[in-house]
């Protein structure tokens, strides 16, 4: 007993041996050697669940819309006819009321092919990947610590992965990779299921303008948008007015948020539409839905 008070006595005083001295101070290093590896496996598995969770939002996105082609389909197939469809013919069997096996086919990949550009059926000309290009932040800041503006045309996989601007308003211009008539915007924010802390950062109102020149002042005024909080992640609207000439520069407004009051968080915006040297008349497109 008396030995055990002495080495107590010692280790309080610091007059340990040198050995049970450098076995503590290995001891506490592997401790927090430990609590490093630990903490880092937590996040990768967080981050792993969250993709999961976001992939299998969008795989349930595009079920959706594939099942609506494929109840076109389905009616197709029920009140077969010959003629021409969409520039291809139905191909009958000779039993009444079927549809020729290669022509359905046809359909389904169809179908598939058109939900493969990017969910939307639609061509992005915003797309960095194929030469898009964020021009300038006019009069907008950066928030700190978050990725840069180009990131608004690259595909968005993870909570976190957009471009925050200081307050709640904005603005951004855009060079698309061709010269278009635009017909429809599409903004997107990352879902509300895979945000505990809600989505209060999101766009609520933006308004786009075409340029003539990325430096002007004013340009072709396309409409304001309300982005619906309560509404499906990705959301598409038709572009206002019925003379629309085509651009290649085009500059978005962000004018509010929902609730955050200090940044707003973007995370992706995509233009659609078709190249032309000729405006088309967009008055048949539906209305916007208002919030």
């Amino acid at each position: 007993m008396d030995d055990v008070s002495d080495l107590q006595q010692n280790l309080s005083s610091g007059r340990a041996p040198c050995r049970v001295r450098r076995c503590s101070l290995n001891y506490c290093l592997i401790i927090r050697i430990v609590r490093s590896v630990v903490f880092g496996l937590l996040v990768i598995l967080v981050a792993v669940y969250l993709g999961h969770l976001l992939y299998t939002a969008e795989i349930k996105s595009c079920v959706e819309g594939l099942k609506e082609k494929f109840m076109l389909v389905k009616e197709r197939c029920q009140h077969p006819c010959t003629g021409n469809d969409g520039g291809e013919d139905f191909v009958l069997t000779n039993e009444a009321g079927r549809v020729d096996e290669q022509h359905i086919r046809y359909l389904v990949r169809q179908v598939v092919n058109e939900y493969e550009v990017d969910r939307t059926g639609m061509t992005d000309f915003a797309m960095g990947a194929l030469g898009g290009q964020v021009l300038s932040t006019p009069n907008t800041q950066t928030y700190a610590q978050s990725k840069g503006p180009s990131t608004i045309l690259e595909p968005c996989n993870l909570p976190g992965d957009c471009w925050a601007f200081a307050g709640k308003s904005g603005s951004v211009v855009i060079r698309l990779f061709a010269k278009i008539v635009v017909t429809n915007v599409t903004l997107e924010h990352i879902s509300r299921d895979l945000s505990p802390n809600g989505i209060a950062s999101a766009p609520s109102i933006f308004s786009m303008v075409g340029l003539e020149d990325p430096e002007a002042s004013t340009g072709h005024n396309f409409g304001s948008f309300v982005y619906n909080d309560n509404g499906p992640p990705l959301q598409t609207f038709p572009v206002r007015f019925t003379f629309v000439p085509p651009f290649e520069y085009i500059k978005v407004d962000f004018q509010d948020n929902h609730g955050h009051d200090d940044f707003t968080c973007i995370y992706r915006i995509r233009f659609h539409g078709r190249r032309s040297d000729k405006p088309i008349r967009t008055d048949r497109l539906p209305p916007l839905e208002e919030t």
